[in-house]
């Protein structure tokens, strides 16, 4: 029998064409190349914000990274910009200031201070630096009371440092320096402790006698 080898040479050929022809077509579905590549930031915290310094490129996210790439603590879940700030010892919302007085997990009552919620303390504002309070001007703070105020909210005049619980009498001024709601009194325990103007020493209550 003879071999007709031009026609097998033929055939050869298609059936080779056909095959590289068909390499060709599966390469070119499978190119990836025609995608716009993006750069993506590794999220190690699970916040839903990146970190800047560790990106990849892919035409799809990668498990782990997000597009976002302003997280400045991608250790915590809590921190990321404008996060709220929590009492944790951390700076949650990269304001420069870690926690403060009024962070959201701390009760009515409590203050943030070292990390931790603590009993909220009251002070009241000193304006005159007397060292009594004003019992109409407050805050709640930590173990260390806020520059300006003090623990005693016993002022009655916190204009004038002269004038506050027990000060001495200054006569003539006009003025309640004492707190005890006399002006210009004089404090006395028997008759002989007052002038000749005012010989009688007089209880008015609550322990206070003044000559009158």
């Amino acid at each position: 029998m003879k071999i007709n080898t031009k026609y097998i040479m033929i055939r050869l050929r298609f059936f080779t064409s056909l095959f590289l022809t068909s390499l060709f077509i599966i390469s070119c579905s499978k190119d990836t190349t025609s995608c716009t590549k993006q750069i993506w930031y590794k999220d190690a915290d699970g916040d839903g914000f990146g970190d800047i310094s560790q990106t990849q490129n892919s035409c799809t996210q990668p498990n782990g990274y997000v597009s976002d790439s302003s997280d400045f603590n991608d250790n915590d879940a809590n921190s990321y910009p404008n996060a709220v700030e929590i009492c944790d010892g951390i700076d949650n919302d990269n304001d420069g200031q870690i926690d403060g007085l009024n962070s959201a997990n701390c009760g009515a009552s409590e203050v943030c201070e070292n990390g931790a919620c603590i009993a909220a303390i009251t002070y009241y504002f000193d304006n005159d630096g007397d060292g009594f309070g004003d019992p109409s001007n407050s805050v709640l703070g930590g173990s260390t009371a806020p520059t300006g105020y003090v623990l005693d909210n016993t002022d009655c005049e916190d204009t004038d440092p002269n004038t506050y619980p027990n000060a001495p009498e200054i006569l003539a001024d006009g003025i309640d320096n004492n707190c005890n709601g006399y002006t210009d009194e004089i404090l006395c325990t028997v008759d002989s402790d007052c002038p000749n103007a005012q010989p009688t020493c007089t209880d008015q209550g609550n322990g206070l006698w003044i000559c009158q």
